[in-house]
């Protein structure tokens, strides 16, 4: 059996949709746990009515605490061998379940990433499609050769493209500290780390959308500067478990560069009211932390040649330009 996780709030314009797409699956052996994470809409009161519907449904009401917290209460009651995870605005393919607890039943496989689309919308309003999607299908005893083949589809950034044996999502719970964004690099760094079994399914079955203003990931918060301060972290611990260090020194420093991106990305999101001077600040700050943690790992000369625009970035941090980097931030990220 597979259960399916699905944080819930004030998710009521879309709820409906999104719950149909999972109770239409065309394999039915699974187990829907909706998690109300204290909604103030008629959120709570659907996830009721449908579980008066259909006994494959269980709802957990609690006091709002972030996704993370959510995720955490429904693996707690969850049931299944396999976890799978739905955002509340999302849409599953008709054939997720069936499609891909095949491919987990064949290889005995600890997880199983398929391909997505991520959706981006304004006013309810397509502007932007993004098809996320390996290179090639295959199984791979240990993840680490899975990365490499697939480099430019980062499927271990994601939660809600794959599914997972139950027991390495018991394992490492989600960080409940982190509220605004990054939540599911963060944990899939960390599962990922213990470099398990993985099946690669190219196909696309699962629908991501990203509403603009409505999405937290595209809100400042000073808690997202610090949730990606714990991807790094957490991100450079599964390079170094899965030796990618020694595979290929290069992707890694691309790789890591792009957390100081990050940084400079978010003071430019909505409702950052920071001024000039409060912004270096925060460059300054966070730039340090980033160094400390990928600074060993760098040389210059290959990082150049790899990935001249992170590198160029990382030289300002590493510089202390922070004036040059407000300028660069407004002229890239706006």
């Amino acid at each position: 059996m597979i259960s399916v996780i699905m944080p819930v709030y004030n998710s009521e314009d879309y709820l409906r949709e999104t719950i149909a797409s999972i109770l239409n699956q065309s394999y039915t052996d699974f187990e829907l746990i909706l998690v109300d994470d204290g909604s103030k809409d008629s959120s709570g009161k659907i996830c009721d009515e449908y579980s008066a519907k259909d006994k494959r449904i269980r709802v957990i009401h609690k006091k709002n605490g972030g996704i993370c917290s959510a995720r955490n209460a429904g693996t707690n009651i969850a049931r299944g061998e396999y976890i799978a995870f739905c955002d509340n605005d999302d849409l599953f393919e008709r054939n997720l379940l069936q499609d891909n607890y095949n491919l987990c039943i064949k290889y005995n496989a600890d997880i199983v990433k398929y391909g997505c689309r991520e959706v981006f919308l304004n006013e309810g309003v397509e502007i932007k499609e993004i098809k996320k999607q390996a290179k090639k299908d295959g199984f791979y005893r240990q993840c680490n050769q899975a990365i490499l083949d697939n480099e430019n589809y980062n499927f271990y950034w994601y939660l809600w493209d794959g599914i997972y044996k139950k027991d390495i999502i018991v394992e490492h719970k989600f960080n409940e500290e982190m509220k605004f964004g990054m939540e599911d690099a963060e944990f899939c760094y960390r599962i990922f780390a213990e470099n398990p079994s993985i099946a690669i399914n190219s196909k696309i079955y699962y629908t991501h959308y990203i509403r603009g203003v409505n999405n937290t990931s595209q809100k400042f918060n000073v808690n997202k500067l610090d949730s990606i301060v714990l991807a790094a972290k957490s991100e450079k611990e599964l390079f170094r478990k899965i030796d990618m260090y020694n595979l290929d020194m290069n992707w890694v420093m691309k790789e890591e560069g792009k957390w100081f991106t990050g940084i400079m990305s978010t003071m430019e999101l909505q409702n950052c009211k920071l001024d000039l001077i409060e912004k270096k600040k925060m460059l300054k700050k966070y730039g340090e932390i980033l160094l400390e943690i990928i600074e060993k790992n760098i040389h210059w000369k290959e990082y150049f040649k790899c990935d001249r625009q992170h590198c160029f970035i990382v030289w300002l941090f590493k510089r202390h330009w922070y004036a040059c980097l407000t300028v660069i931030e407004k002229i890239h990220y706006k």
